[in-house]
């Protein structure tokens, strides 16, 4: 009998629940939860949180944080949400919610590229 047509032990359906709990807990926390803020919200066991959470790196549903500091949704989950369309916040939406958040001026600043990547931006001397 594979291992893919067995039933699963007892211990499994809460590791699925606690896994399902951590990917909410990094949903609300937003890229870049720590593993401490993760088991606090979920209130899971650190440990049990951080090998649960490395498990789900592994298989995609969740991403590293460049720095190593936290992790975000990753590109499975991504996927498995895709089946609603999620509506992308504007770019002035978002600088709008940054200036509220820091109080300073925020500028967004961009140059056309063409399909190739480079630079369609024209540079005038007077």
């Amino acid at each position: 009998m594979s291992s893919g047509n067995r039933e699963p032990a007892g211990h499994e359906p809460r590791a699925v629940q606690r896994a399902l709990v951590l990917l909410e807990a990094v949903a609300r926390l937003g890229s870049g939860a720590t593993a401490r803020d993760i088991s606090r919200l979920s209130g899971i066991p650190p440990a049990t949180a951080y090998r649960l959470l490395n498990l789900l790196v592994a298989d995609g549903y969740l991403v590293r944080i460049a720095d190593l500091s936290g992790f975000a949704l990753g590109r499975r989950t991504r996927e498995l949400a895709g089946a609603v369309p999620v509506e992308e916040p504007s770019v002035r939406a978002v600088v709008e919610e940054l200036r509220a958040q820091v109080r300073f001026g925020v500028f967004v600043a961009s140059s056309p590229t063409t399909a190739s990547g480079s630079s369609t931006a024209t540079r005038t001397t007077s």
